[in-house]
């Protein structure tokens, strides 16, 4: 894994920073004196040692280990890279940092600690034993600092990558939400509209059949609102289908579009009324559509389920709520309240706006209420 570049562009820039190291800390023996072996031997160690530096974003703990490996070798052949350094250079210091980066910093605490005390040691012992040796404790002095700065940096890092890793997180949970909520949306479009439609096909069709022998003039009224009611849903899931496409187009239906529902020829002769004393032109769209529903929903389980003859829709707006209140004289909750998609679609409906909704029996009736806040 690489650190905050690409592999390749990681691999250029270490490389790079090797060989300047190379140049500035082991070029000036091999220039100084360029005819002795002793320089040469501190330009191969010193290039052995900066070498796995290029490794230490991967592999940190090897690189450590390598470079640490080629210290050793220093102090026991008493070659110093430069007068100011010692044997220890910055490939040291470059090996620990990362190490203390990549790594948790309790194991870089330890694994560079035995680094440098290792190196260190080895360089005093070699100082004890030939005192003309010139040793010395800068692999301490390198380690500390470049610790510090490599964990500081790790958790810098760690907390940049867990804030990324967090907020990607809740990037997919809010697109997972919208998704869900764009499919709830859908779902509910398709029903309302396809349930409404097939319940009148539904009625209408049992009306036809009944009375084909008898009354042909019915049966063609009935096979009429069965063509009505057939193009009118090919249309409105047109319409639905087209606002996946175009989200600039109208979602749905709206109050106005309540009277030629109101108007529809509904099986069994039953009297709808509608009241609607609110100004359309102050009302939120999404408001309107969710009041549309709601009346379709109420009118077609009024009709369908509970056998209504008569049913009244009040609208009406008080204060900043707005009321809808369709009241119908059928048989009540047992019938007219069938649970299913479409009370379910109701009460989302209403809830998305933080409205209520209130479904129960009337004298000699059934009543379904949404106050919605405005």
């Amino acid at each position: 894994m690489v650190v905050g570049v690409g592999t390749r562009r990681a691999l250029l820039i270490d490389s790079t920073v090797a060989v300047i190291c190379f140049a500035w800390v082991t070029g000036p023996e091999i220039v100084r004196a360029p005819t002795e072996s002793s320089a040469w031997a501190a330009g191969l160690l010193g290039a052995a040692a900066i070498a796995p530096t290029v490794l230490c974003r991967r592999f940190p703990v090897l690189a450590l280990g390598c470079v640490s490996a080629v210290l050793v070798l220093a102090a026991l052949a008493d070659l110093r890279f430069t007068w100011l350094v010692s044997n220890a250079g910055p490939a040291f210091g470059i090996a620990v940092g990362w190490a203390a980066y990549r790594l948790p910093w309790r194991t870089s605490l330890i694994v560079c600690a035995v680094a440098a005390f290792g190196v260190s040691a080895v360089g005093f012992a070699v100082w004890s034993t030939y005192s003309e040796h010139d040793q010395d404790a800068v692999q301490l002095i390198i380690a500390i600092p470049a610790w510090l700065l490599g964990t500081l940096l790790g958790r810098e890092g760690t907390h940049r990558d867990r804030h990324l890793t967090e907020q990607r997180e809740i990037e997919a949970q809010k697109e997972a939400r919208i998704r869900a909520e764009e499919r709830l949306r859908v779902s509910r479009e398709i029903h309302d509209v396809v349930s409404h439609s097939l319940s009148t096909i539904a009625l209408r069709s049992g009306v036809a059949r009944l009375v084909i022998d008898r009354d042909p003039d019915e049966a063609r009224s009935a096979l009429r609102a069965i063509e009505e009611s057939s193009r009118g849903a090919l249309d409105d899931v047109r319409r639905v289908l087209g606002t996946l496409r175009d989200t600039s187009a109208p979602i749905c239906p709206g109050l106005s579009d309540l009277e030629p529902l109101v108007s529809t020829r509904w099986p069994g002769g039953v009297e709808v009324a509608l009241v609607d004393r609110t100004d359309h032109a102050a009302l939120d769209p999404q408001v309107q559509t969710t009041a549309y529903r709601i009346v379709q929903e109420a009118l077609t389980n009024a009709v369908r389920h509970a056998r209504a003859t008569r049913v009244l829709i009040e609208i009406a707006m008080a204060g900043e709520e707005l009321t809808v209140r369709v009241t119908d004289d059928g048989a009540g909750a047992t019938a007219a309240a069938t649970p299913g998609l479409g009370l379910t679609g109701m009460r989302e409906r209403v809830a998305t706006h933080g409205g209520v909704l209130t479904l129960g029996n009337v004298d000699g009736g059934y009543r379904v209420e949404a106050v919605i806040p405005l």
